[in-house]
């Protein structure tokens, strides 16, 4: 209704300018697919790997975050002790040894990068919004 239309548009005008930002995690995809539980993980500037130690499975598909970065892993890999984790997205700051993964709901920062999102209002209703977002990347 009229009521979260105009808490959409409320949202919206605060993020546009591309000065505001807001954590978002993988709505499809909150927790893994795979059986790990807890994790710490390494990882060198640039890398299209993470070394994650921790005891269970991941699989494509699986988000992970670690210090800010969200990450997504590129094929399913089975985990004892310290082991390669190919993820689709490169490194963007480096990790040091024993930082903590987070799996449930893991986030990122994001701005809005579309300029011309707005609430569409029909006679007693709001219309559903796309809304397309940047992450905001850190760098070593």
């Amino acid at each position: 209704g009229f009521d979260r239309g105009a808490q959409v548009e409320a949202f919206i005008a605060a993020l546009r300018g591309m000065t505001n930002t807001v954590s978002l995690y993988h709505f499809a995809r909150p927790t893994p697919r795979g059986t790990l539980a807890s994790a710490t993980c390494a990882a060198t500037f640039g890398a299209l790997a993470l070394t994650v130690t921790g005891t269970g499975t991941l699989k494509a598909g699986d988000m992970l975050g670690v210090s800010g970065q969200l990450f997504q892993v590129a094929a399913d890999v089975t985990l004892a002790g310290a082991t390669s984790v190919s993820v689709v997205n490169r490194v963007r700051a480096a990790i040091t040894a024993g930082t903590a993964v987070t799996l449930t709901r893991p986030t990122a920062t994001f701005r809005l990068a579309s300029g011309n999102a707005a609430v569409m209002y029909a006679p007693g209703m709001s219309e559903s919004v796309s809304l397309d977002f940047a992450e905001v990347v850190a760098t070593s």
